[in-house]
């Protein structure tokens, strides 16, 4: 018994990784990820995973290199890492900072995986072989950007945002035409007597289309930035980042004039407009859902107790009926004697809906719009769930439509849907019934005969 215990101590121990100093003053913590997917063992996944991180030093010191990847494939949990550091470093800068991001990935102490990426190096694990064989794979380039900004502005920000916009672009290009996918220049705003430094790498493996997407991605969201005078794009294909601080030595810059003026092949245009565009589309969208839901964040549905809104409804009473439809019925509802809600009573009534009105509360709850009805929370007992809404003190729209012509003029045809549409949305700007003719004194004519 003794044995196992100690056997199982060693299994969950980490590695002895230094803690050393010795890294770049401006590196940054840009993102970090813990794999959420399930282990048939968590301590054979530890042990693999220890056993990847120690091969990975082992490599990036005993080689010299700036990369490097490691698996560990016994006792079914297998793991596959990775690690890549900018190219401006030197070793040991590499090695510090990989110890920096195995620091922090012990953290994950549970789930498949994990990944975080530093200004200075990226570092990957996970029981998942494709990332391991194929860079960027499509489940990667779905996944959603990280931008970082700094917080100060140029002094001369239209000045500041053409050059960098240029630059920026100029490295977009360059980056995926390096022989190791990799760029680090410097360009002068001679206006504002500043430099400014910018780098571009792809994670190596990628392919020379694949990495001009993720570049394209990189160019477009990290214009979000300007006119800060710094800023960061990591995505799990790419990294750029650029600033007026320097972050790396200006003997460590490549001249990209050559790659600027250069044709990628064919093969490599065909493959970047097939699928360019769609990728560029799926990490923009990613991207920019991810900032809207980031800016309306600070609003956050509610899970209220049953019974609360069943008092404040003095039990589904009908004297407090606000509406009645198809799908349940509307209340006004009292809550802590000086809040006054509306709460829908809906009833499901097929397997899964619960989970499918969840997943639905929680997209809804972030849209917020002055015409819509805000909504505050929600609640679920048995085979009702309710939703609490803003109450609105000005009545049903249904008490202000009247779109019964057909009744009074007996006129019908295949239009009548599209015909009562256009009335409707013409009461609901006016104000008036469709058959009201008390305009003035001179006019007898409908609603519709009115406005034209």
């Amino acid at each position: 018994m003794a044995v196992l215990v100690v056997l199982l101590v060693l299994l969950l121990t980490k590695p002895g990784f230094s803690q050393s100093n010795n890294h770049d003053k401006n590196t940054n913590l840009i993102a970090m990820r813990c794999g959420r997917g399930t282990l048939i063992s968590l301590p054979n996944f530890i042990k693999n995973r220890n056993s990847t991180f120690n091969e990975l030093r082992m490599q990036l010191l005993s080689k010299g290199v700036l990369y490097a990847r490691a698996q560990a494939l016994s006792a079914g949990d297998s793991v596959f890492a990775v690690v890549q550091c900018r190219n401006y470093l030197s070793v040991d800068q590499c090695v510090a900072c990989f110890d920096d991001s195995v620091s922090k990935l012990f953290n994950c102490t549970s789930g498949n995986g994990g990944f975080i990426s530093f200004d200075n190096c990226y570092v990957r694990y996970e029981d998942y072989a494709d990332f391991y064989n194929d860079p960027y794979v499509m489940e990667d380039a779905n996944g959603i950007p990280t931008l970082l900004c700094g917080n100060q502005s140029a002094s001369q920000p239209t000045v500041f945002n053409q050059v960098v916009d240029e630059f920026l672009s100029d490295i977009r290009d360059a980056t995926p035409k390096t022989s190791n996918l990799y760029v680090a220049s410097t360009r002068q705003i001679t206006s504002e007597n500043a430099t400014v430094y910018v780098t571009g790498q792809c994670v190596e493996g990628i392919n020379e289309a694949s990495c001009q997407i993720c570049m394209n991605a990189a160019y477009d969201i990290l214009n979000d930035c300007l006119p800060n005078t710094e800023g960061r794009f990591f995505h799990l294909g790419c990294f750029a980042r650029y600033s007026d601080t320097p972050f790396f030595n200006v003997n460590q810059t490549i001249d990209i004039t050559s790659f600027l003026k250069g044709h990628s092949s064919k093969v490599s245009i065909i493959a970047a407009a097939v699928g360019g565009v769609v990728l560029i589309c799926l990490i923009l969208l990613s991207w920019l859902l991810y900032r809207s839901w980031k800016k309306s964040k600070k609003t956050e549905q509610v899970h209220y107790n049953y019974k609360d809104l069943q008092r404040a409804t003095n039990n589904f009473n009908e004297e407090n009926i606000l509406g009645k439809g198809g799908f349940g019925e509307v209340f006004k509802a009292l809550l802590d004697d000086t809040n006054v809600v509306a709460v829908k009573k809906l009833q499901i009534q097929h397997d899964g809906a619960k989970e499918e009105f969840e997943n639905e509360v929680m997209l809804i709850s972030n849209i917020h719009h002055r015409n819509l009805l805000r909504l505050h929370g929600w609640s679920i007992e048995g085979s009702y769930v309710l939703l609490v809404l803003e109450y609105m003190a000005n009545g049903s729209l249904d008490q202000f439509l009247w779109a019964p012509e057909y009744a009074l003029r007996g006129v019908l045809s295949e239009k009548v849907d599209t015909y009562s549409f256009g009335i409707v949305t013409l009461e609901i700007i006016s104000g008036k019934r469709s058959t009201e003719v008390k305009f003035d004194s001179q006019s007898t004519d409908y609603l519709l005969e009115n406005v034209r």
